[in-house]
């Protein structure tokens, strides 16, 4: 590596080194296709591109149903004593956005969600209050306009219009991230 990688974590990744080397082992909803011309986005965890709203305030997002974790102790065992593992579901991304949006972490992508959806502000300020050893905020705390529907429904709430919004759900950061 041209540097030291400086972090695993995909919420707090701000370097072309970690996320290289990170783009090996987190996958987000979307991708892009670069043999297309132009290059657009396509679904990578997500089972199709999001769906908006006519008045473009909503973004509903479906998970692909057949995408799990590597096996880890984390999940438990199985029935033969390995690591277990479990599908990835739509509040793995919930958490991932808290993530982004607490105020004890540094993520590179809140100044670009900060202010558009709706209650991650509050979510921001609300963690400041929590030790930062304290990790049941993510529990505790809710993001008003963050919220899985069902295992595999994702929905995203906006203040406002945000045609970019697609293309930020592309970046590693937003990785699933399982409690």
């Amino acid at each position: 590596f041209s540097s030291a990688v400086r972090s695993l974590d995909p919420a707090t990744c701000d370097d072309i080194t970690s996320a290289h080397l990170q783009a090996h082992f987190y996958e987000g909803l979307y991708t892009y296709d670069y043999l297309a011309r132009p290059v657009q986005l396509m679904p990578l965890l997500a089972a199709e591109l999001p769906i908006i709203s006519d008045d473009r305030l909503t973004v509903t997002i479906r998970i692909k149903p057949d995408v799990v974790y590597a096996r880890h102790p984390c999940f438990g065992v199985d029935e033969s004593g390995r690591a277990a593992t479990r599908r990835v579901r739509a509040e793995d991304f919930v958490l991932s956005i808290k993530r982004i949006a607490d105020h004890h972490l540094y993520s590179p992508l809140w100044p670009l969600l900060r202010g558009r959806i709706v209650g991650i502000d509050d979510y921001n300020r609300r963690t400041q209050d929590a030790a930062p050893t304290d990790l049941t905020r993510y529990d505790q705390l809710t993001i008003d306009g963050v919220r899985a529907l069902d295992d595999r429904t994702l929905q995203i709430e906006l203040a406002e219009p945000f045609p970019q919004l697609p293309f930020i759900l592309a970046r590693h950061q937003l990785a699933p991230m399982p409690r």
